[in-house]
């Protein structure tokens, strides 16, 4: 009879950690699909990063190539103008002697005054910024 108690206690047991089981199982199965939703989720965040980096690099990139020389006129363009207000590259600092010379008609290089009266120069100049 104890023997018969203890099988009936022992199959009780049995079926509570079965039907626990089961339900760690129906959990575990839902834990699963939602990391696979969220993993799906990352690599499209990724590729939409990646596709997004290359939509905002490509113009810069293809602008800085097509867009130098334009850049280069201008900048040659306005070259005798730099060179009186000693803004060139090679010498940073600022005269302000040589600014008022443009406008007293004192000591001013016959170069730099051919650079901004030069009717060709600015005609390209205005071409290029009005169209």
């Amino acid at each position: 009879m104890e023997h018969n108690k203890e099988q009936k206690e022992s199959n009780r047991y049995h079926k509570e950690i079965m039907g626990k089981l089961g339900n760690n199982k129906e959990k575990i199965d839902s834990i699963d699909a939602k990391v696979k939703k969220i993993h799906k989720r990352l690599v499209w965040i990724s590729i939409s990063s990646y596709l997004k980096a290359i939509l905002i690099l490509t113009p810069v990139i293809v602008g800085i190539i097509y867009l130098s020389p334009v850049v280069k006129k201008y900048f040659k363009a306005f070259e005798p103008i730099f060179q009186v207000l000693r803004l060139s590259p090679e010498d940073s600092t600022f005269n302000f002697n040589s600014f008022m010379n443009i406008f007293s008609g004192e000591e001013i290089d016959s170069e730099i005054i051919k650079g901004i009266c030069d009717p060709n120069l600015r005609s390209e100049v205005i071409n290029e910024v009005c169209q």
